[in-house]
């Protein structure tokens, strides 16, 4: 059977023909509605949200677990006036380095060698492989090693603010073309924004904890596994939840589907 000119241009890019009628005027307006007032929240507000996350995590660390003295300090940033902890970490030695290298080296022997490929063990697998170039780094440079512990700290926090945005803005703007209620935008964004902050303190109190504790060996294994990709993560996760509610509500109902 031939395919004309005209038939072609019915053909859709859904595989089961069938593709929801979203409203352009609608999307726009929970964009500039909800979504850049959302965002701009956190940089307006930016010197009170680093004091809040300062404060809570001075206190989980000083009275909770009894780490030593930390100090409030403050610093510009582009968007304000941010608040971050001051403290002293710990170098790693050499047997301490040496150490750390071969029990990853014998967990790494273990994962590749006696358990099953699964994503979890993906993970382990990265993070392991961060941790030993952190070792071998500490063992022959450690005279190099660029950071202490309040620099990574004032990095921190300005990296979190980023975050706060970013996660906000992508949470917003693809739960906006969902065929769902206004006010189930605003929540998801508002859940976001609320778990992106209560896991932001988590987060840095660990690292802390962690790196004055211990030593700051461990630093680069903590950024490049629990740092940004850990927030994707939970953005994804949120937004699969919507998604999956929303395509429960709207399979039986035709009107909301073009042909």
């Amino acid at each position: 059977m031939l395919v004309t000119a005209n038939m072609k241009q019915t053909i859709r890019y859904a595989r089961t023909y069938r593709y929801l009628m979203l409203s352009k005027v609608r999307t726009a307006g929970l964009v500039f509605l909800v979504v850049l007032p959302a965002s701009c929240f956190w940089a307006f507000f930016s010197p009170e949200i680093t004091g809040a996350l300062a404060y809570i995590s001075k206190d989980i660390l000083e009275t909770g677990l009894g780490t030593g003295s930390f100090t409030i300090g403050m610093t510009n940033f582009s968007l304000g006036d941010i608040s971050y902890l001051l403290t002293e970490g710990i170098m790693p030695d050499i047997l301490f380095s040496l150490g750390n290298f071969l029990v990853t080296l014998i967990i790494l022997f273990i994962l590749t060698f006696f358990l099953k490929i699964r994503p979890i063990t993906i993970f382990i697998y990265i993070a392991l492989l961060v941790h030993l170039c952190s070792c071998l780094f500490f063992i022959f440079f450690p005279e190099l090693f660029p950071y202490t512990l309040a620099e990574y700290s004032e990095l921190y926090m300005k990296q979190q603010m980023g975050i706060f945005i970013c996660m906000t803005f992508v949470m917003g703007c693809v739960t906006s073309f969902l065929p769902i209620a206004p006010w189930k935008v605003i929540l998801a964004v508002l859940g976001c924004g609320i778990y992106s902050f209560v896991f932001a303190v988590v987060r840095y109190t660990t690292f802390l904890f962690l790196m004055k504790e211990f030593s700051v060996l461990y630093m680069a294994c903590m950024f490049f596994t629990f740092g940004p990709l850990i927030d994707f993560l939970y953005l994804v996760s949120i937004y699969s939840l919507v998604a999956d509610h929303t395509s429960g509500m709207l399979a039986k109902d035709v009107g909301v589907w073009k042909w």
